[in-house]
């Protein structure tokens, strides 16, 4: 009874035609018709892609830092954040913002590592710290011409949570992690100004 009235309605609502074949199509969707009277689509919806996230620097990003490589630098705006000694050894910037609330770190390599290994690495660095950690959105973004992903992912440690914000990008240029964080509870407040600091890394020309 109830695919019956499924149908009823999807009569009502929508343009359907039929061939012979008890085939038709629903906005552009082609579907079955059963001897039942019940019917469904022929193909599963469509994935429809998050729209692509461009970023650019700013002009706010005066500060500029040249990695050892000299193959990227790194913008900043220097009234938001600071440069700081942090215990990450693989990190060759560390920033902390004025408010002590977000962090964040760039990671270099001059191997093109692919970028599905590069977001596995990362993601099996986060459940070393909390097996339950994993991707909450992934995102395709493009940073001053460089293509990769933006991925946030969450970790829980010493009963704290926190919200990561990662840049990921591998190419011929290198392997880039870019990536901030905060307590999970100021994630949405702090994001923008994640991205501010994201759009200010550049590779430079070979």
């Amino acid at each position: 009874m109830r695919a019956i009235l499924l149908l009823a309605i999807f009569f009502a609502t929508a343009t359907i035609t039929f061939s012979a074949d008890l085939t038709g199509e629903i906005g552009g969707r082609k579907v079955i018709l059963h001897d039942n009277q019940t019917w469904e689509f022929a193909e599963a919806a469509p994935s429809v892609p998050a729209e692509r996230l461009v970023l650019a620097k700013l002009a706010s990003q005066t500060e500029v830092l040249r990695g050892k490589s000299l193959r990227y630098t790194v913008s900043y705006d220097p009234s938001v954040w600071n440069k700081i000694q942090g215990s990450n050894r693989s990190a060759e910037f560390q920033f902390q913002n004025t408010a002590s609330s977000g962090w964040g770190m760039v990671i270099y390599e001059g191997l093109n590592y692919g970028l599905e290994s590069l977001k596995a690495f990362v993601l099996r660095n986060a459940q070393s710290i909390d097996p339950t950690s994993g991707y909450d959105d992934v995102q395709e973004c493009v940073v001053n011409g460089i293509p990769g992903e933006l991925c946030s992912y969450h970790a829980v440690s010493s009963g704290l949570s926190f919200e990561f914000l990662s840049f990921l990008s591998a190419t011929d240029g290198g392997t880039v992690q870019y990536t901030f964080w905060t307590l999970k509870s100021e994630f949405e407040k702090q994001k923008p100004e994640f991205l501010k600091m994201i759009s200010g890394l550049e590779l430079s020309p070979q």
